[in-house]
């Protein structure tokens, strides 16, 4: 454990809850505004869930079953090395002298602090995939494709990928969500710390991403997204709605959140809807 993580648990002791609402003046959330904020993302993102707590991992001033929300198998199709990512849509949207990293983030001038209703998208969505298969079964049934030929065909249509489970926590001490991802490679096989990092934004990796134990997870190490800059990143995002006369809300946190997060874990396709955009 490094320094910086011994001193941040010995504050995390005795750091008070936060209990006034801060969201709107620092970026910060509440347990209960995480609590609610991640409630709105499992209803608009099913793949998303709330995992409970037991024994020393579970956090008190979170309810016992949702103490932090997990989504599995994400889907990473490419490796950083295999695309041109520098410069696709990212620029510094923090600086200052004393933080000369800054922090990169994708398209953050579409962010969108209301989130659209979805009904109508995801019916269109339901009726677009039944008329493809129905286009799928018609064509197959005209041009009466060997059945053995096609199942050939299917198979090396396969993409092995890795896949990743991302879990996003409450971190008390920066009073922010907070990511961790744990990987498998295309035979389930566990990826190592230097395997991960091959996901990761040359801009942050080994710098604001690193391998840390799982606060509720036993015997698990994980690449985490370290939160330090979270909340002043969140701020600039909600000082932009103001600015555009839209009313910043809680229940949209953790959209605007995770479109940031895929600034570090481009390749990493995890679900936080394009509606926001």
């Amino acid at each position: 454990m490094s320094a910086m993580n011994f001193l941040k648990g010995v504050a995390d002791l005795i750091v008070p809850v936060l209990s006034k609402s801060q969201f709107q003046e620092k970026g910060v959330l509440t347990p209960d505004e995480f609590v609610r904020a991640g409630d709105e993302l499992t209803y608009r993102c099913p793949s998303w869930s709330w995992v409970s707590a037991t024994g020393s991992s579970r956090k008190s001033y979170l309810p016992k079953n949702k103490q932090y929300l997990v989504t599995r198998n994400v889907p990473s199709l490419a490796r950083l090395g295999d695309q041109a990512m520098e410069g696709n849509g990212e620029h510094v949207v923090e600086q200052s002298a004393d933080d000369i990293d800054g922090w990169v983030a994708t398209h953050i001038d579409r962010i969108e602090p209301e989130i659209p209703d979805i009904t109508t998208n995801d019916h269109s969505r339901s009726t677009e995939s039944r008329d493809k298969a129905s286009e799928y079964e018609e064509e197959n049934d005209e041009s009466g494709i060997d059945a053995q030929v096609f199942i050939h065909r299917a198979n090396h249509a396969v993409i092995r990928t890795r896949t990743y489970d991302l879990t996003i926590t409450y971190d008390k001490f920066y009073q922010t969500p907070r990511v961790w991802l744990f990987g498998y490679d295309e035979d389930r096989n566990p990826l190592s710390p230097g395997q991960i990092m091959d996901e990761i934004s040359s801009d942050h990796a080994n710098k604001t991403v690193t391998v840390e134990a799982h606060p509720h997870i036993s015997r698990v190490s994980c690449a985490s997204i370290h939160p330090c800059k979270h909340a002043s990143v969140m701020k600039i995002i909600i000082d932009r709605a103001v600015e555009s006369g839209r009313q910043p809300k809680v229940t949209a946190y953790m959209f605007w959140f995770l479109k940031l997060i895929s600034a570090v874990i481009p390749t990493i396709q995890y679900d936080f809807t394009n509606d926001i955009d």
